[in-house]
């Protein structure tokens, strides 16, 4: 990730997301927090852009069906609609402060997954950023069950149980990667935003870039319904949520009982990947992992360590009392036993200087 101290004028960002991951709402809640803050923004929807294009040449498409359309028509459809946003982007870099371009990376339709973009065009674009939104598999097959266009390829009769799960999973894998992917091959920044997070993550990434990106860790799996323990990791949440960029994995955490009480193998191996591979690498500076009760978590100790071995910075709160060394052995500051000693240790850590920055 580049690191920068201000943001350049005319910032161009490409979006990917599959189908179902709530980046709609998470952008227009990004939009309106732009407004308040007298940013400009202009966003183009490409799938939007390549229907209405499509009517405009007399071509019929429709929304349920648009996948069987040949993909060399489709390919033509969205150049076009590229090409124009091609032609109009130097003068929106200097008319805007951020330009949002929003695309699928892959699509999943009879049985195999299909590119969804040229890169031909990535490359005349050169996005200062790739930002893939991600939302929790339950909340995906919620919003595509609902959808008719979804119902022959994941839930028609006679298809596995877990069928749409396990799709949603894998197309959720494959986004992710390819677009992380796109940024590296064009020396772009990428971050994987939960959709069920605020939008001051992609406001903060794009126009506060001095702020300090860390990860929110606790036990999650062993959390469950204890409404003390969330009300306490909440608290946290906020006060840390006014100081850096805070990337929480309740925002994409199962909500579905029987994925957290069963070992559903390809749900708890994707928790894996999505938390040590996608999340907490990007989380720059660091990890605050926060213990409301003396238990022990595998997960937490994996993510601790992950971060102190990447030569990030560990912050461990955790309750007076006997605790593992495998839990003390990945951090390079003290152990804090309450939330207010951590606080205070954390401000002035974080220095007078960037402090006066925080609102």
């Amino acid at each position: 990730m580049k690191l920068l101290n201000a943001p350049p004028a005319g910032l161009v960002v490409v979006t990917t997301a599959i189908p179902g991951s709530g980046r709609e709402a998470y952008l227009n809640a990004f939009y309106q927090r732009c407004q308040e803050e007298r940013v400009s923004v202009k966003s183009f929807d490409v799938g939007k852009l390549m229907f209405e294009q499509a009517k405009n040449i007399g071509v019929h498409l429709t929304e349920e069906k648009v996948l069987n359309t040949p993909i060399a028509t489709l390919n033509t459809i969205r150049a076009v609609v590229l090409e124009r946003i091609l032609q109009d982007l130097p003068e929106l870099k200097k008319t805007y402060d951020v330009i949002i371009i929003n695309v699928h990376a892959f699509f999943y339709w009879r049985h195999s997954y299909i590119r969804a973009l040229d890169t031909y065009y990535l490359a005349q674009l050169k996005p200062d950023w790739y930002i893939t939104f991600l939302n929790d598999v339950d909340s995906t097959l919620q919003d595509l069950r609902a959808r008719p266009q979804w119902q022959r390829e994941l839930f028609r009769e006679g298809l596995a149980p877990t069928y749409a799960v396990e799709k949603i999973l894998d197309w959720q894998s494959i986004e992710v990667e390819i677009t992380h992917m796109w940024a590296d091959h064009s020396d772009a920044n990428f971050f994987v935003i939960p959709s069920k997070a605020g939008p001051a993550i992609l406001y903060r990434l794009l126009l506060e870039p001095w702020r300090k990106i860390f990860y929110f860790g606790m036990p999650l799996t062993l959390v469950g319904n204890n409404a003390e323990a969330r009300a306490s990791i909440d608290e946290l949440d906020h006060w840390l949520h006014r100081h850096v960029i805070l990337v929480d994995p309740r925002h994409v955490e199962p909500l579905s009982p029987e994925h957290l009480n069963n070992v559903y193998m390809p749900m708890y191996d994707q928790v894996v990947r999505r938390d040590l591979h996608w999340l907490i690498p990007e989380c720059r500076d660091g990890m605050v992992a926060f213990h409301f009760k003396d238990i022990f978590s595998a997960g937490e100790a994996h993510e601790m360590r992950e971060n102190y071995e990447t030569n990030r910075d560990v912050f461990l709160i955790y309750p007076p009392g006997k605790i593992s060394p495998f839990m003390t052995r990945w951090t390079d500051h003290p152990i804090f036993r309450s939330g207010e000693e951590f606080k205070a240790y954390f401000t002035e850590w974080l220095g007078a200087e960037y402090m006066q920055k925080v609102v």
